[in-house]
């Protein structure tokens, strides 16, 4: 089985009006909603690219999607110099590190091939954690315009906080982005884990997400991304 998943989204009857401030739309061109949304968890983008590139881009300029959502990229965030892990220090979560050689060897790979490829159609907006772990990719197509894109949400607290930077979820877990008549969430959900410090990450997650969507109105949107969750009990 193929491990895409694609989703058309229909924007449904009109949304109410929200008391909510727009920002300046991101991207140029006529203002829409996305027909086809693809998601995949790539277990580690570089890796990706090097090893399945051209079935990749094969899948890609066949199947045209509106908006591309990667989980998973483990692409660590730029900091300050010297930045480690864990350090508290502020990161530029949309922007990849380059400090290494091994970090800029991985960088080269991106921008080689799905940036060379895909840069002109598509803007790229990253969501990223402090080492190469978890972290997210969404490219949204650039004749689609959104009014707001979001890295986090104000229900996360705790070990889903950055206290460097409240704007941004610190492992890169969370997209949102809103088109003219529908909202699109990408998440990639912490799992479980083996011990009691990860139950409680992923219970908090839960609270979090529960709290979010319980907020929201009639407005339409797609959930989307790896939930790590199954389909049925076990």
């Amino acid at each position: 089985m193929s491990p895409w998943s694609a989703f058309w989204c229909a924007s449904g009857r009109a949304p109410k009006a929200e008391q909510h401030t727009e920002k300046p739309d991101v991207n140029g061109g006529a203002l829409d909603d996305p027909e086809k949304v693809i998601s995949w968890n790539v277990n580690g983008l570089v890796v990706r690219l090097r090893n399945d590139w051209s079935q990749m881009k094969t899948f890609l300029e066949s199947e045209q999607p509106d908006v591309l959502c990667l989980q998973e990229v483990r692409l660590p965030a730029a900091g300050p110099k010297g930045c480690k892990r864990g350090d508290g220090q502020k990161r530029r979560r949309s922007e990849v590190k380059g400090d290494s050689a091994q970090e800029k060897a991985d960088w080269d790979v991106v921008q080689k091939t799905l940036i060379a490829t895909f840069g002109a159609q598509y803007a790229f907006h990253w969501s990223l954690a402090d080492w190469k772990y978890s972290g997210t990719l969404v490219m949204i197509r650039r004749s689609l315009r959104c009014s707001k894109i979001d890295f986090t949400f104000k229900s996360f607290q705790g070990v889903h906080c950055d206290p460097a930077d409240p704007s941004c979820h610190p492992e890169g877990r969370v997209i949102y982005v809103r088109f003219k008549s529908l909202d699109m969430l990408a998440t990639y959900a912490p799992n479980n884990g083996n011990d009691s410090d990860a139950f409680a990450r992923r219970k908090a997650w839960d609270v979090a997400m529960k709290q979010e969507v319980s907020a929201r109105g009639g407005r339409p949107w797609v959930w989307i991304g790896d939930l790590n969750v199954a389909a049925d009990r076990v």
